[in-house]
């Protein structure tokens, strides 16, 4: 889109100054087309420039998050294991437990949730999701940058 409006003015340019090159008499209007299509032209580039980095922190975002649920995958998986020690620790209080996800169990039993390790480990899980949303969301407001830039297929 943004493309298209440079080609506009870049036509509008040349549009201008051939105006102006063939009347015998200076007029301040091409003159005048001529300077708000160099400023338009101008600020067409910038904003060219911007949707040029935001499509780039697609990427950018995409590594983002996969760094991220690796992260929360790690610390779920040592949540599991802290879990399941317990577990076989206190064998009969936790007999119907073992279909639970292991973080759906640290936060029925407040024994695990008195663990520092655990709580550490939950609170960067949950800082972690958090991040994740805001990266997920910053690449949908990216991914409109596609379209504005050349038609691109909005995801």
């Amino acid at each position: 889109m943004i493309i298209v409006f440079i080609i506009l003015i870049i036509a509008l340019i040349i549009g201008c100054s051939i105006g102006y090159n063939n009347t015998d008499y200076n007029e301040e209007g091409w003159i005048l087309g001529i300077i708000v299509s160099i400023i338009l032209f101008i600020v067409a580039i910038i904003v060219l420039l911007v949707l040029i980095d935001n499509i780039k922190q697609l990427d950018i975002t995409d590594k983002k998050i996969q760094m991220y649920q690796e992260e929360n995958n790690k610390i779920e998986s040592d949540i599991d294991i802290l879990v399941k020690k317990y577990i076989e620790y206190e064998q009969n209080t936790f007999k119907n437990a073992k279909q639970e996800s292991s973080m759906v169990l640290v936060n029925l039993y407040p024994e695990l949730k008195s663990n520092e390790l655990v709580q550490e480990q939950i609170k960067v899980y949950t800082d972690n999701n958090y991040q994740i949303k805001k990266l997920k969301e910053k690449k949908l407001d990216y991914q409109v940058s596609k379209w504005w830039l050349y038609f691109g297929k909005v995801e």
